[in-house]
């Protein structure tokens, strides 16, 4: 359907919820029934018994809600582990970890026929991290909906466009997308729209015949001729010239395209991930990017977070830059010191992930220590954003405290303003949208977001 717009997983058969766990080299699963818990433990009445000393005999009793699995450590002696740190009540999406003693836990959810649906799995999705070309998607809570959605169509051969800020991650998310589904055995082409001189668009994409023009003295392979079979991402697609933009409609509408020089067409079949930080919406009614074009291209929307939405994934993906860059430098830091990582999760990102990962690379080779300190960061980043001459002890007219404090503020003034403008315009999101000047998709994320409702 034209237009349609994924936000949220929603499967197409109705899904099973199980825990598997591979213990001792064996996997051992047992289906989740709503509203009816489950004990794990070493106990023979357990519903999932496991013989493992570092189990207590009624661990932790796991309950199944919708799409969620509320946990509950029972008292245990060893503890319940969950992202790294020790819990007593924790809740659970599909493809979460959990660590009972030293047993983990995973959460899967399986077809009706007990089919595994590929969702994307933790290791898979570490797999892409360590090997993607920015080595930047970490599943945070924030990204989970993301990552779910990506499950949701990986398999399809539906056109998605990827949008978020400058640096959050998209091309890994294509990548990640292109892993994940029947096309992962043909290759990914990707193309920076942004990058190619406008008279070599054509060119590139398509390829050309030998003497379509001075200098073409053989038959050259487009982009889309060599992905045949695959996958092409199209990076900062905003930036695609009006003729280029005609003639990738024509592919996504028929499958086919001529070389420069050429009037015999050729099929290809391919699936097309776009990615933009631009608003292709608005463009489209300004006339500045093709609407039909948009139309069939936005058969699924994805919306990357920014960084600062992604508190929890700071401090992992540091660690793992941290790896790469003493990898890629011959460096041997050990760490990040804790003031460090506290100034780390108090920076806003405006270059996002890929902002991070350069800050990291540079502490790691101007370091004099085992561990990284506040001295081996850019001003910038010790300083919160603001101007290094501020003195101690003053602090500017935006600095609050603590940073969770400002955030929500920050949330706070935000829903106010959407609350007004909905409230002015009698709740119609489209006029809203025009009072704010800003796209109906973007008004409708930012409500989900910060969870603003119509007063009943």
């Amino acid at each position: 359907m034209e237009g349609l717009r994924v936000r949220a997983y929603q499967p197409a058969v109705r899904l099973r919820i199980a825990l598997s766990s591979n213990h001792a080299g064996t996997q051992v699963m047992r289906l989740l029934s709503p509203g009816t818990p489950l004990i794990v433990g070493r106990a023979p009445v357990a519903g999932l018994r496991i013989d493992d000393p570092t189990l207590s005999r009624e661990h932790a009793r796991f309950l199944l809600s919708g799409s969620r699995v509320l946990v509950e450590d029972l008292g245990s002696k060893n503890g319940t582990f969950f992202a790294g740190g020790r819990v007593t009540r924790v809740e659970l999406t599909i493809g979460d970890e959990i660590v009972l003693g030293s047993v983990a836990l995973q959460v899967q959810a399986l077809g009706a026929q007990g089919d595994s649906l590929g969702l994307i799995r933790e290791e898979v999705i570490r797999h892409h991290l360590e090997e993607g070309p920015e080595g930047a998607l970490i599943a945070g809570q924030a990204m989970r909906p993301v990552l779910e959605t990506v499950a949701s169509v990986a398999t399809s051969r539906i056109p998605i466009i990827l949008h978020g800020e400058t640096g959050t991650g998209k091309e890994v998310l294509a990548q990640l997308i292109h892993e994940s589904g029947p096309r992962k055995g043909r290759r990914i082409v990707r193309v920076n729209c942004g990058a190619i001189p406008k008279d070599l668009v054509a060119n590139t994409l398509f390829g050309h015949e030998r003497g379509a023009f001075t200098g073409a003295l053989q038959q050259q392979k487009g982009v889309f001729e060599e992905a045949d079979g695959g996958t092409v991402f199209l990076d900062e697609i905003g930036e695609l010239p009006p003729a280029a933009q005609a003639s990738l409609l024509r592919v996504l509408e028929v499958g086919a395209f001529s070389r420069v020089g050429s009037n015999r067409e050729l099929q290809v079949d391919v699936r097309i991930v776009a990615a933009t930080h631009r608003d292709l919406e608005a463009m489209a009614e300004e006339g500045t990017f093709r609407s039909d074009l948009y139309y069939r291209l936005s058969g699924v929307v994805i919306e990357l977070p920014p960084l600062r939405e992604r508190q929890d994934e700071i401090e992992p993906l540091s660690r793992r830059f941290l790896h790469a860059a003493n990898k890629a430098n011959g460096r041997r830091a050990e760490g990040i010191s804790p003031e460090a990582l506290a100034l780390l999760k108090a920076y806003s990102w405006p270059g996002n992930v890929r902002e991070l990962r350069n800050v990291i690379e540079r502490a790691v080779v101007v370091t004099q220590g085992a561990l990284i300190g506040p001295e081996d960061l850019p001003a910038r980043v010790r300083t919160g954003g603001r101007s290094p001459e501020a003195r101690p002890g003053q602090a500017s007219a935006l600095e609050t405290p603590e940073p969770e404090q400002a955030r929500e503020k920050v949330h706070q003034f935000e829903a106010r303003m959407l609350q007004e403008a909905l409230a002015a315009s009698g709740w119609n999101r489209a006029e809203a949208a025009r009072k704010l000047g800003i796209p109906v998709r973007t008004l409708s994320y930012r409500l989900k977001v910060l969870g603003v409702k119509k007063p009943q």
